[in-house]
């Protein structure tokens, strides 16, 4: 496997030429702040794909927020004292809200969708459910806690299949929709893939220095199989063919990243920086390309949107939308032109 330093490659920016960048992206689209909910610290976002709402955890409560006309829709009362991750199925009738009560158990909450109405709630001693994710058929979910504990419930029927290999706090998981495959990582800086049949471990990717927090499977142009996007706290960003452990390539970050989400398609990933910026990741090239200006609030949660064009970003202001880079031509003509300006 080639080393960190032969498979590198990154687009360098000057500190000035970031700003310039910025600006420029700033005046030339339509960035609208969302007067709703604004008094509270969101924990984690999801979008309903098909209605284009937004669901925001705030803590106790999941609010649905219509966000084209600016106002909330519902408000869910949850059985906990802090929510981690919501979960939609795809077929929009399932709703799966998990956390818990910090050092005392974790819940996840089973929900009928439209509505909400509690359909189960499955409590675990210990610590909370720190991440949620439905399989691509939708008749099983992935939990993951913060003592490292990986669960995967059928929910025709009470089987339970646990996985073992995290001493410490999951972050991050996701599926293959292609491959019997899950992959989770962690406070521990090793990916860990599993068969997501019968919760056997397959083995570890191992490249990352630091926690990972991150996981998307995806399939590039032309590839069989699916391939693994993963980030970290070590700066970068990675690409994996997971089938044989080999790390395909990988772009290094401007500065240390807090929260990560694929884009939808192709190799794009949107990462949040500890400065209050968010750049766009294309592993396809390693190209980054600067997206929303540094902010002195810290980003607290990001989602993209259903149909992939537009970013909400929470921080302790309040909510932002931002248009998609790719829809409207302007991230490579300004990245051209700061790479002129060098």
């Amino acid at each position: 496997m080639r080393s960190d330093n032969r498979c590198s490659r990154r687009v360098w920016l000057r500190r000035g030429a970031w700003v310039t960048a910025f600006a420029a992206m700033h005046a030339s689209r339509g960035n609208t702040s969302l007067a709703i909910s604004q008094d509270r610290r969101a924990t984690t976002m999801r979008w309903d794909g098909e209605t284009g709402n937004l669901f925001v955890a705030y803590d106790e409560v999941v609010e649905v927020l219509d966000v084209q006309a600016q106002r909330p829709l519902q408000t869910i009362e949850v059985g906990m004292e802090k929510v981690f991750d919501i979960a939609l199925d795809s077929k929009r009738q399932r709703l799966l809200i998990a956390g818990g009560d910090p050092g005392e158990r974790g819940i996840v909450e089973l929900r009928e969708w439209p509505g909400g109405r509690l359909l189960h709630a499955y409590s675990y001693e210990g610590d909370v459910v720190t991440r949620v994710r439905w399989s691509p058929d939708d008749d099983r979910w992935l939990e993951t806690d913060w003592h490292g504990s990986c669960r995967v419930r059928d929910i025709a029927e009470p089987h339970l299949v646990r996985f073992g290999g995290h001493a410490r706090t999951v972050l991050a998981a996701a599926w293959s929709d292609s491959q019997p495959w899950l992959a989770t990582s962690g406070v521990e800086p090793a990916i860990q893939l599993w068969n997501s049949r019968n919760g056997a471990w397959i083995r570890s990717l191992d490249l990352h220095t630091r926690p990972v927090f991150a996981l998307a499977f995806v399939r590039p142009d032309q590839a069989q199989e699916d391939y693994l996007i993963s980030v970290g706290e070590d700066g970068t960003v990675r690409l994996w063919q997971p089938r044989i452990g080999r790390l395909v390539r990988f772009a290094r970050l401007p500065s240390n990243p807090l929260l990560a989400e694929w884009m939808g398609q192709g190799l794009r990933v949107a990462v949040a920086l500890v400065d209050g910026s968010v750049v766009e990741v294309d592993l396809k090239d390693l190209s980054i390309y600067p997206w929303i200006a540094s902010d002195p609030n810290r980003i607290l949660a990001l989602t993209v949107s259903g149909n992939r064009q537009k970013l909400c970003i929470a921080r302790s202001s309040g909510l932002s939308l931002h248009p998609y880079l790719v829809h409207h031509g302007t991230n490579e003509e300004t990245l051209r032109r700061v790479k002129d300006d060098e």
